[in-house]
């Protein structure tokens, strides 16, 4: 009786649910199938997985351009190709072919280009597609698209849809999208090479090798548990320690690599600091091509400022500040020397420039100071309030955790005509002149060797670069410090590799949760 009921009120719901299912292939629908809560103005008609609608949007940056790129991907992708072309016959596979293309209602010629059809699988999304190549006119594109969506079964994509395809038909896993996003982003060499490797399949290889090689550890672990006793298995543990050390070491430096890559994609800082009217806003203005405000009076800077520029391939973010001295009656300016130091204190990842004044340099040697340049460095600091910052070992370039380069700036205003005082300096400390340019090109030359020695990995290649890929990873190294060698669980053992099994698929996007891969494909744009 209740079954009786529970199949007629089921006939009942999907006769009511007739039109927004119209054109689904419920065959190939699985138990993730799930409609959107958001369909708009899609004629309700749009599912994420199981047989999902055709999509089209614009590939290229809308607007005027030479050339425009659409793009249709779904089991109607070629139909749509055939009514918009003549004659209408498909082109050839991954050949592109030139066709005029007509309203599919009325049969106005609407433009002439290039069509290209890829058949599934072998297509991004792999899924038949289809790309116009159109004159990249506002008009044009908006004709043919408005044209599109007026077919059954066909809509705009949602951003990034077409790459969420390809993800969900098992193009690409999670590490190679967010490759393909950085890749888009991407603004400096340094940036489009961590990309593409990453899109290429760079982390995805390792984390297959990484969960081969776990899985081997658990089987070795498991066999010594069932089959010990006998003389047919010989568990080493030494051996087998070794190979999860080998694991483990390998996800450390990728994990050490990983900040390297954080810092290439957010931007390389380089912090500049001194003691006021040294000229650090004349030197910040003439590194970043900035116009910020110069003036004789001290203090005239009291915040932090950022300009952001390209490097020799890198991306660097020069950071100006307020002038450091121990007394000031300006609360402003109190407060700004508080950031400054609190930045410098900062033991991120970053490249500090102190700048300093040549004419001070000539006059602390003239009344008979340390005749060295670390002598006057460290007199300087101190007159800042910095000495807690350094100590007295003799490699006082390197008090930091970061890099530092001296700026001797205002060398146009001394009477180093000889040359003296810019030999006695060390190769990190330049001679500089904001008026005259003298020691740009040697300030620049050191700067991208430094960029280079620093954040470029030894062996040239980084796999990973995102917050989440830190997240996985050193939650698979947790698992693995875990397991001790003198003191060996396997059941235990067994588990906890589990644990890093699971966190590697999460990592690659295997089990990965909805939510999640929204706010990566959302950052795409719609014909991507």
């Amino acid at each position: 009786m209740v079954s009786t009921m529970f199949m007629n009120c089921s006939k009942c719901f999907v006769r009511l649910l007739q039109p927004r299912l119209r054109g689904l292939n419920f065959a190939t629908m699985s138990e993730d199938t799930y409609f959107s809560p958001n369909l708009g103005n899609k004629e309700d008609k749009e599912v994420i997985r199981g047989v999902p609608d055709t999509i089209c949007g614009q590939a290229t940056v809308e607007g005027k351009s030479g050339v425009a790129v659409i793009r249709l991907s779904g089991e109607h992708a070629k139909v749509a190709l055939l009514r918009m072309i003549k004659p209408q016959v498909l082109p050839k596979p991954r050949f592109a072919t030139f066709s005029k293309i007509y309203n599919p209602f009325t049969g106005e010629h609407i433009d002439s280009g290039l069509v290209l059809y890829f058949p599934k699988p072998n297509s991004f999304t792999g899924e038949d597609t289809v790309e116009l190549q159109t004159h990249g006119s506002k008009a044009v594109t908006k004709s043919i698209l408005d044209n599109l969506i007026r077919m059954e079964h066909i809509r705009l994509a949602e951003p990034g849809e077409f790459t969420k395809r390809s993800f969900y038909n098992g193009k690409m896993d999670l590490t190679q999208v967010e490759g393909l996003a950085d890749l888009l982003d991407s603004e400096t060499e340094t940036q489009r090479k961590i990309a593409l490797h990453q899109m290429n399949g760079g982390a995805s290889e390792m984390i297959h090798d990484w969960e081969n090689r776990i899985i081997t550890l658990q089987v070795d672990l498991m066999a010594d548990t069932d089959f010990g006793d006998t003389d047919e298995i010989n568990f080493n543990i030494d051996q087998f320690y070794a190979k999860l050390l080998g694991v483990q070491n390998e996800m450390k430096n990728e994990l050490d690599k990983l900040e390297l890559a954080r810092n290439i994609k957010d931007g390389i800082r380089v912090f500049i600091y001194g003691a006021p009217n040294v000229g650090k806003t004349s030197v910040f203005n003439m590194l970043s091509d900035s116009d910020s405000i110069v003036t004789n009076i001290p203090g005239t800077t009291r915040d932090m400022v950022e300009s952001v520029t390209h490097v020799s391939g890198y991306k660097v973010r020069f950071v100006d500040s307020a002038g450091i001295r121990i007394e000031t009656q300006d609360f402003i300016e109190g407060q700004g020397i508080f950031k400054a130091v609190e930045a410098l204190e900062d033991q991120t990842t970053k490249i500090n420039v102190l700048v300093c004044s040549s004419a001070d340099l000539l006059r602390y040697i003239s009344v008979g100071g340390d005749n060295t340049i670390i002598g006057f460095l460290k007199d300087y600091m101190n007159e800042m309030g910095l000495t807690h910052l350094h100590n007295d070992t003799r490699d006082f370039l390197n008090f930091f955790k970061s890099p530092t380069i001296v700026i001797m700036n205002k060398y146009d205003l001394i009477n180093d005509i000889d040359g003296n005082v810019e030999k006695s300096l060390t190769e990190s400390v330049i001679c500089f002149s904001c008026k005259t340019n003298y020691g740009f090109t040697k300030f620049y030359t050191y700067l991208m060797r430094t960029l280079y020695a620093e954040f470029e990995p030894d062996d040239g290649v980084v796999s990973f670069s995102s917050m989440r890929h830190k997240e996985y990873l050193l939650k698979c190294i947790s698992e693995l410090s875990s397991i001790k060698k003198d003191s060996l669980d396997s059941a235990i053992a067994v588990t906890a590799l589990d644990r890093v099994i699971k966190h590697l698929e999460l990592l690659a996007g295997k089990t990965a949760r909805e939510k999640h891969l929204d706010s990566i494909f959302e950052k795409f744009c719609v014909g991507k």
